[in-house]
């Protein structure tokens, strides 16, 4: 029986581990990737198998010697319209699916992982103060239209793992305190100074890409 996983329960690759998987392979550029289990599918529910040349382009290792999980990250990485990719570990019969359609589920399968792409790999540059949208310290920002807001029982590293997981996001204003205190900014301009402030414990970590 297949088991139907949504993509929602699994954990986050971080990119430290995604340093590690690398190796000594060389990429243009160097991406998060989400992991799952299994078979990439098409369709939230794990129905939508996709087809060679429309949803993903499909690669052989009978056709490509050096065809591996890092060849087929690497093909992945270096290709802007890739949303993932799916291998296969199997000997002289391993393969590699680079998607190029969005991939919303999976089904769980041995042998086989489902990477999906995230945003390039970064750190964070966090100083005490708030976020602000101008070099001279003004210009907190507008809820929903410069920064999503998340208030009440979120905590440091789950706020910053959102920013992680979000591509347009530039950084967090963190506010520390108990769980009715604490609050999330997720910036989606950028931000260019920060400002003290004596009322709240915060701080403004700004994302930083390698």
């Amino acid at each position: 029986m297949k088991l139907l996983v949504p993509l929602s329960v699994l954990a986050f690759v971080a990119p430290s581990l995604g340093s590690i998987l690398r190796g000594n392979h060389r990429n243009l550029a160097n991406y998060i990737y989400k992991e799952y289990p299994g078979v990439c599918r098409k369709n939230s529910d794990g129905t939508g198998g996709g087809s060679n040349g429309v949803e993903y382009d499909l690669y052989k290792k009978q056709d490509n010697s050096d065809l591996d999980y890092h060849w087929c990250k690497d093909k992945c990485n270096n290709q802007s319209s890739c949303t993932g990719f799916e291998y296969r570990s199997s000997g002289d019969t391993s393969q590699c699916e680079v998607w190029k359609k969005p991939i919303l589920g999976f089904v769980k399968k041995n042998g086989h992982d489902c990477m999906v792409k995230g945003d390039r790999e970064h750190t964070y540059n966090c100083e005490y103060g708030s976020c602000r949208k101008y070099s001279d310290g003004t210009g907190q920002g507008n809820s929903g239209d410069e920064y999503d807001l998340i208030k009440g029982n979120i905590q440091y590293n789950e706020c910053m793992q959102r920013c992680s997981e979000d591509a347009a996001c530039t950084g967090v204003e963190y506010r520390w305190g108990d769980d009715n205190v604490q609050q999330c900014e997720l910036w989606h301009i950028e931000i260019k100074s920060r400002q003290q402030q004596n009322k709240w414990d915060l701080d403004c970590c700004i994302k930083e890409y390698q």
